[in-house]
């Protein structure tokens, strides 16, 4: 998780002494493309908590503007602070690269709740105790706006009790954070293979996933459609591979790279010969895969990929005692592939 903070703004005695309280609208906004986010209201309830009182008011001045923006694997949130003019205050990023939405948004509720307690004027903050705003977490920003608040109810409804000012620092200094996610998905997808049979050859898989920040692992198995292949004397063979494949790879935006290793089974069967004479066999392979996805809404998404393979066991297909066909040392693969996350 990353936040930083541009510090646009006047120094914060220009209007604490000015003022008997401090207000500042909001303005909350969350892309449909990212899921399980926090509503308006959770939001405007978790900086209540953490101030001890509903600092929203329409017609405020500053404007604090939250956006959240991405897909499931990754979440960008951005704070603004403007002036009823326009006028830029300040502003502060969060990224999250495991698509935790309701982490960013903590960490964002955290940074809001903690400007305003360093903006509030003296002796406001625990109704009349005369204590002075928490000091600021090690490593975050100074003050950034000078404002002149007014009295307009707020949408969130009745602020909350003022909490006592030390409860206020513990709660945010501890500034917690929900368990991180793994997201986890299944898919299905078809394959067009050069290289692991006679000719170009079909073949299905079926995989499942987990992820955790930018890396994730995948398991899958895959079956190949008959492949055949004939001789000038009308001899031949149709082959079938089934495998199973582990893949690890990393991510950053919608591409990825991936290691990749595949273990299987070549099934041989001969035509117009009594058998082969290896009707089986095993193949594996090791390479790497380039990929690249598309969201299909919160939960589906499409994956385009290519997969390069190195040849470790060698493998010959023998008809009367003679070989007829050798798998090549290089393959290629191409698919497309369709999966829901459903964690």
């Amino acid at each position: 998780m990353v936040g930083a903070l541009a510090v646009l703004l006047p120094p914060v005695g220009a209007i604490a002494a000015t003022e008997p309280d401090f207000h500042v609208r909001l303005r909350y906004e969350v892309a449909g493309s990212v899921g399980k986010c926090w509503d308006e209201g959770e939001f405007r309830q978790s900086v209540a908590r953490r101030v001890g009182m509903d600092p929203f008011r329409d017609g405020a001045d500053p404007l604090v503007s939250i956006h959240v923006g991405g897909n499931p694997h990754r979440v960008n949130g951005q704070i603004e602070w403007l002036k009823t003019d326009g006028t830029r205050l300040g502003e502060s990023t969060f990224v999250a690269e495991d698509g935790d939405c309701v982490r960013v948004l903590s960490e964002m509720s955290f940074a809001v709740s903690l400007q305003i307690e360093l903006l509030r004027p003296h002796g406001s903050a625990s109704a009349g105790s005369g204590a002075a705003p928490p000091p600021a977490a090690a490593g975050a920003a100074p003050p950034s706006a000078a404002v002149s608040p007014t009295a307009t109810p707020g949408a969130a409804g009745r602020a909350p009790e003022p909490a006592p000012a030390s409860a206020r620092i513990e709660a945010e200094h501890a500034s917690p954070e929900p368990p991180a996610r793994w997201p986890m998905w299944l898919g299905v997808g078809p394959s067009l293979a050069w290289g692991t049979s006679p000719s170009p050859s079909a073949s299905v898989r079926l995989f499942l996933g987990i992820r955790r920040n930018a890396v994730s692992t995948e398991v899958g198995v895959e079956a190949s459609y008959p492949s055949t292949a004939v001789q000038w004397d009308g001899t031949g063979f149709r082959q079938t591979l089934i495998d199973a494949s582990a893949a690890v790879c990393g991510h950053r935006r919608g591409l990825s790279a991936c290691l990749l290793g595949k273990a299987g089974q070549v099934r041989v069967l001969g035509l117009g010969v009594d058998a082969p004479r290896s009707p089986t066999g095993v193949v594996a392979q090791a390479g790497v895969r380039v990929a690249a996805t598309l969201q299909l809404g919160v939960r589906w998404f499409a994956t385009a990929r290519l997969d390069a393979l190195g040849l470790l066991t060698p493998y010959t297909v023998d008809l009367n005692r003679t070989g007829v066909w050798q798998m090549p040392w290089v393959g290629i693969l191409a698919g497309v592939d369709v999966a829901a996350r459903f964690r």
